[in-house]
């Protein structure tokens, strides 16, 4: 059964003011339910919310959704490495868990908190500092 989200939760797991999360309600773009006086969203909603904002964003940026290659130039310091943000650190150890030269579709990175556009800030934030080389599949 699905979990079923107050307009609190569903800000606090959207991570958008309430302001936002009252505008989507109202426009429809995610979809929900009154009960009298108050909203309650289900995680499918949610689900399918993020899905059409996923897939809006590739659209945006169209080469976002191509598969790219990753060379993985590994330092056991970068958890150390203070140019880096955690959210990179994270997205980096998910990749040293793949086979060397794997290519990687960006989309399947995806989680339920992620947007394509994070995720390649990520990879570039890499890149930048050496850790892995960006390149077309």
């Amino acid at each position: 059964m699905d979990r079923i989200f107050t307009l609190n939760e569903a800000r606090e797991f959207l991570k958008v003011s309430d302001a936002t999360i009252r505008r989507y309600v109202k426009s429809g773009k995610l979809k929900s339910q009154k009960f009298g006086r108050q909203f309650r969203i289900s995680e499918t909603a949610i689900k399918e919310f993020l899905d059409l904002q996923s897939v809006k964003e590739a659209e945006k940026d169209n080469h976002l959704n191509e598969v790219v290659h990753i060379d993985i130039l590994f330092d056991k310091g970068f958890l150390e490495d203070s140019r880096i943000s955690f959210t990179a650190k994270g997205l980096f150890m998910c990749i040293l868990a793949k086979p060397d030269n794997h290519e990687i579709n960006i989309r399947a990175l995806t989680g339920p908190m992620d947007t394509i556009e994070s995720l390649t800030m990520e990879l570039k934030e890499l890149e930048r500092f050496g850790y892995i080389q960006l390149g077309a599949a």
